[in-house]
């Protein structure tokens, strides 16, 4: 099983995705964007650097895909946001987040800590992030983790929303 199919199973046995908009942030190869669709959702993709078969890509119905740099864009519609390892290549993090906690109704979030590639320095443990990620939402409840090969370590999937 692949990082992203573990990701995916963690987040499908939280919330049931037919008929909703789900907004993947840093999309990369679209991996969770199409389990997505496979789901029954509508998904639009964004990412600056794509990694993408276009053939695939023309026969998945439901799928935009948004080659657009994060920071400088308007924040699509939508349901639910992804966010995976994407806040520590940004340089507004922060607007994002604010972004994603008025925008959608559930946003998933993992992100890199201390010691794990470009990791933001003062994220160090679960405990951390919890109280970053608590600055924006009401609730933000760690869901699952994966593993990352190649990295030796394991990264926290967060369910974040609004109490609305």
């Amino acid at each position: 099983m692949t990082r992203k199919e573990s990701m995916w199973n963690i987040i499908k046995e939280d919330m049931l995705f037919s008929g909703l908009t789900v907004v993947d942030f840093g999309s990369g190869n679209n991996e969770l964007a199409i389990f997505a669709v496979e789901a029954g959702a509508r998904v639009i993709a964004i990412d600056n650097n794509p990694k993408y078969n276009d053939e695939t890509l023309k026969t998945i119905k439901r799928l935009v895909l948004l080659v657009a740099d994060i920071d400088d864009m308007i924040l699509p519609d939508g349901d639910v946001a992804f966010c995976f390892s994407v806040l520590p290549y940004l340089r507004h993090p922060i607007e994002l987040l604010q972004g994603l906690s008025t925008k959608y109704r559930r946003t998933y979030i993992e992100c890199q800590y201390d010691g794990d590639g470009p990791g933001p320095h003062f994220l160090k443990t679960d405990d951390d992030m919890a109280i970053w990620l608590g600055m924006w939402w009401d609730s933000c409840t760690p869901i699952g983790k994966t593993f990352v090969p190649g990295r030796d370590k394991h990264r926290t999937i967060w369910r974040c929303k609004g109490e609305s």
